[in-house]
């Protein structure tokens, strides 16, 4: 008898910890001190999707952009899109997606549900470009500034007012500004 109360005490306690570790632990982090800000964007080359045409790192150099890895399997991906089109509208900036380990049509078929805000979107089907980047999962969005020099990375979905906010601090900082 006296083990089964140790073991129900346990139990409870090990669903207290974890409601407490998911209620206070951020859904995403934001930071300008992740590995990849400072450097230089890693080179890749992908096929993009609906067009025979190459997506590399030199598309993306020559002005500030953002680069979202993303995936239509990925429910966090649905929360943060919308932003992701707004913000690049506001701020004037291009928005450009490498679906990650993502299938074809399935990722058709999410863009023509929830909108395609994308310049470009490149195929990442073995997810070796996100390993390149150093993702740990998807969403992840970089923003990148006319040298190809990563300037700020999220990982995870931009939907708290405080990733938002860190941002467009970020965006400040390289001069755009809101149209």
């Amino acid at each position: 008898m006296h083990f089964k109360k140790w073991h129900t005490f346990v139990g409870i306690l090990l669903i207290c910890l974890s409601l407490v570790y998911l209620i206070y632990t951020p859904s995403e982090r934001h930071t300008s001190s992740s590995p990849m800000v400072g450097k230089e964007i890693p080179s890749f080359s992908l096929s993009s999707l609906g067009s025979q045409r190459e997506f590399d790192q030199e598309e993306i150099k020559g002005r500030p952009c953002l680069l979202t890895f993303f995936a239509s399997w990925c429910f966090s991906c649905r929360i943060e899109h919308k932003m992701l089109g707004e913000t690049s509208q506001k701020y004037g900036i291009p928005l450009y997606g490498i679906a990650f380990q993502d299938n074809e049509e399935a990722l058709k078929n999410w863009l023509s549900k929830f909108g395609d805000p994308y310049t470009i979107i490149g195929l990442d089907k073995m997810g070796h470009v996100g390993s390149e980047f150093e993702i740990i999962g998807v969403p992840e969005t970089f923003l990148i500034d006319e040298n190809g020099v990563v300037q700020y990375h999220v990982q995870g979905a931009l939907y708290s007012d405080e990733a938002i906010q860190g941002l467009e601090t970020a965006l400040l900082k390289l001069g755009l500004t809101p149209r």
